[in-house]
């Protein structure tokens, strides 16, 4: 986020950039990464905050192929499964709040960007998500159940096949 809130787009996401970011913060102490946490909090609300209603529609800078509001859409939902990562790691619950929400969203645009589908995700406690115009009387698949579950398979952190689905429904394949 660090490099999002400054501009730095560019390779975003790749072993490079993410090799340097990681470089950048080698044998920083704690506070240190904790300071930089704050400040980047405050400047990506700050830089959020700028956007009005139009912006979340148009084209996403840094050359990628969704609006500005899949883009941070996509981001949180990146911050959040990693995030979950490391509560698993740790033993600790998984947060099943917003981030949730945002990153089954997310799952369901790329699913549909990739042509998976036509699907509807109707997982416990969230809204109904369309997948490639599933949904309103289109026909296609209807998969419910733990949320929780879904993105973990869907990330390729778990097993699809006790959701009913199969490796074409893990996004990072």
């Amino acid at each position: 986020m660090a490099d999002v809130a400054a501009l730095r787009l560019e390779g975003l996401g790749t072993p490079e950039v993410t090799d340097r970011q990681v470089a950048e913060r080698r044998g920083r102490a704690p506070a240190e990464i904790a300071d930089e946490l704050r400040a980047t909090i405050k400047a990506t609300a700050d830089l959020l905050g700028a956007f009005d209603d139009a912006a979340w529609g148009m084209p996403s800078p840094g050359g990628f192929d969704f609006t500005l509001g899949e883009g941070v859409e996509a981001l949180w939902h990146d911050a959040w499964l990693h995030g979950e990562d490391i509560r698993s790691a740790v033993g600790r619950p998984s947060d099943r709040g917003g981030g949730m929400t945002a990153s089954v969203s997310h799952i369901a645009d790329v699913l549909t960007r990739e042509g998976w589908g036509p699907a509807v995700l109707a997982l416990d406690g969230l809204a109904e998500f369309s997948v490639s115009g599933g949904g309103n009387g289109s026909g296609g698949s209807r998969f419910t159940g733990d949320p929780m579950a879904f993105v973990l398979a869907a990330t390729g952190r778990a097993d699809p096949r006790p959701l009913g689905l199969d490796e074409s429904a893990n996004i990072y394949r």
